[in-house]
């Protein structure tokens, strides 16, 4: 017998070759993958440290647009004294309405640390803004394996608005303070509008791309969690509550209307939404307009009542959570309009001439208008699918939602409704860049013509994307020109040493010098200032301070009107030019401190 040789007992040629194939892949895609992630976030660091890179960023506050942000930072300094009641926050006085959640973060953090609220401020700030931009990256990824769809988010970030061509400048100008400008001109100063738009961005993104996948069905738990924390943005930015509410009200309106198609229910939902806006101005004189935003929402209810009926108890519990979460800031802000506070009647009533102008909002807007085509061209294609309806919800909520609220000045809302074009654009273009991928990736299954129309809208997109980048450049030199507020030369170690350690133990405010804003020496220094922003609270003397404060601040030199104010110290500045001045046995200085260019007193 003739012996048979034996079978080779190694893999086949082709076999290695396969595999060898196989594992270049998967590192080239983990390697594109981890560049993604990596470019996003070096896309907004570029954009939200680069300005101040090359200076000394942890021991100054921003001075980009900066009065606002130092009120803001003074609640984050009266946490970290010590005190967590809602006062305001300049003279440690009167009672805060404002919603001061993100603050008391940093405040608190600031306390148990030792860090100062300024370098607190930017670190917490940029942290919470990375991890968003990674997560809506992150959840982009999850729709389609794409490796490059981590890096949109971060380049969504940059995009302009065209101001640079049509105002000459990098924003355009609406009015009194109201504006047109890109992303980064929202989250640059990194304060609780800043944050919380970007949790709304994560939210609505999740909420997009689990109604994509289903696994909203898999994961109830997880909506639950999500109403959480859209309840909990009352507590931290009013107009990202209101953003992030009226967008998951609008989605969810779309989405059942399309999933669940009625005419009946669509006619209901127009007729009682219509009737609303309509009304709005009457309604709004008899209940004031948080409850005419509520009804509003309320409104919408025959679109989606199907769904909520069909998920009875976790709409319940998704309605229970959100109600719970928002109901300290709600409820404190409904009984003080209940008593009739000052500020609060005061606030609603100040909103004045900050609507939008439609030409420049749709240029603006012209870079998101592209990006929503690409998703709808994609999504509206034949066969319909399931991401495709809920990738068209999302394009209709955005589009339904911006049209309302940045126009709520006509229909009896009025509360600054640019400043929801800017938080619903940026929202829109963090989360459907997020979507991008799926229609490039859809492509192959759609009609020839839809897949060009996808190509030429997303070639469109990348054009225009990458000339609004005039914007961008123009905000980075002026960002860099504004550069920081110091807050440990000598001039500002030499008034906390005036000041003391513990300046909130002392009796009564200090009133800062005339050369000097005084709330960069209640930051600073921690010591209650004569000072207060007339839009985020009121102190206990407010009239007395408007005496103090009056553009004339003819009743400085008279002690008795600055005792009457609460004022028990003043601060002096030898190199001030108009600087305060007594000439009463009752001002007596108590400290001196030489500074480079001059010398600090401080007057009891």
């Amino acid at each position: 017998m003739t012996a048979t040789p034996a079978a080779p007992t190694g893999p086949a040629p082709n076999g290695a070759a396969n595999g060898e194939r196989a594992r270049g892949s998967r590192v080239l895609h983990a390697a594109l993958l981890a560049a993604s992630f990596l470019g996003a976030q070096a896309v907004m660091l570029w954009l939200l440290l680069g300005p101040l890179a090359d200076q000394p960023w942890l021991q100054g506050f921003r001075n980009y647009f900066s009065n606002d942000q130092l009120s803001y930072a003074a609640i984050a300094t009266t946490v970290a004294g010590g005190t967590f009641a809602p006062v305001e926050p300049l003279t440690e006085t009167g009672v805060s309405f404002y919603p001061s959640g993100w603050y008391y973060v940093i405040g608190t953090v600031s306390l148990l640390t030792g860090a100062p609220v300024y370098a607190t401020w930017q670190v917490l700030g940029l942290l919470t803004i990375a991890i968003a931009i990674a997560l809506i990256g992150l959840l982009g990824y999850r729709l389609t394996r794409n490796p490059i769809a981590p890096l949109l988010p971060g380049l969504a970030l940059a995009t302009g608005t065209f101001s640079t061509f049509v105002a000459d400048y990098w924003f355009t100008p609406l009015g009194y303070h109201a504006v047109i400008w890109g992303p980064f001109g929202t989250l640059f100063t990194l304060n609780a509008e800043s944050i919380g738009v970007m949790i709304v961005a994560v939210i609505f993104t999740w909420f997009v791309t689990s109604a994509m996948t289903n696994e909203q069905r898999r994961r109830p738990a997880t909506i639950i969690v999500a109403a959480a924390v859209l309840g909990l943005l009352a507590n931290v930015q009013t107009y990202s509550f209101f953003t992030g509410t009226s967008l998951a009200v609008a989605f969810l309106t779309t989405y059942a209307l399309l999933t669940r198609p009625s005419r009946t229910r669509l006619v209901a939902t127009v007729v009682t939404v219509a009737a609303v806006l309509l009304f709005g101005n009457v309604i709004a004189g008899i209940t004031g307009p948080l409850p005419l935003f509520g009804l509003l929402l309320l409104a919408t209810l025959p679109a989606h009542w199907p769904l909520i009926k069909d998920n009875l108890k976790l709409s319940i519990a998704a309605a229970a959570a959100f109600t719970i979460t928002a109901s300290p800031q709600v409820i404190r802000t409904a009984l003080g309009l209940a008593i009739g506070d000052d500020f609060l009647g005061y606030r609603q009533a100040s909103t004045e001439d900050l609507g939008i102008d439609i030409g420049p909002a749709l240029l603006g807007a012209l870079p998101l208008l592209l990006l929503a085509g690409t998703v709808i061209a994609a999504a509206a294609a034949k066969p319909r699918t399931t991401p495709g309806t809920a990738a068209l919800a999302a394009i209709a909520a955005l589009a339904a939602g911006v049209a309302v609220m940045s126009t709520n000045d006509l229909w009896g809302f009025d509360q600054e409704p640019y400043r929801f074009w800017l938080q619903y654009s940026i929202v829109g273009l963090l989360s459907l860049s997020a979507l991008l991928p799926w229609a490039w990736r859809r492509r192959p299954a759609i009609s020839r013509p839809a897949g060009n129309t996808v190509v030429a809208l997303s070639a469109a997109l990348t054009v225009a994307w990458a000339v609004s980048l005039a914007d961008t450049a123009a905000f980075r030199d002026y960002a860099r020109s504004e550069g920081l507020i110091a807050m440990e030369d000598d001039y500002a170690q030499s008034l906390t040493r005036l000041v003391g350690p513990n300046p909130q133990d002392g009796p009564g405010l200090y009133l800062s010098s005339a050369c000097f804003d005084p709330q960069r020496l209640r930051l600073i220094t921690g010591a209650p200032v004569s000072f207060f922003n007339r839009g985020l609270a009121w102190p206990a003397k407010k009239d007395e301070l408007d005496q103090i404060l009056d553009p004339g601040r003819v009743a400085v030199s008279d002690p008795l009107q600055v005792a009457a104010a609460g004022i028990a110290f003043v601060i002096t500045d030898s190199a001030c030019e108009g600087e305060w001045s007594y000439q009463d046995a009752r001002v007596q200085p108590e400290r001196i401190e030489p500074y480079a260019g001059g010398t600090l007193t401080l007057w009891r």
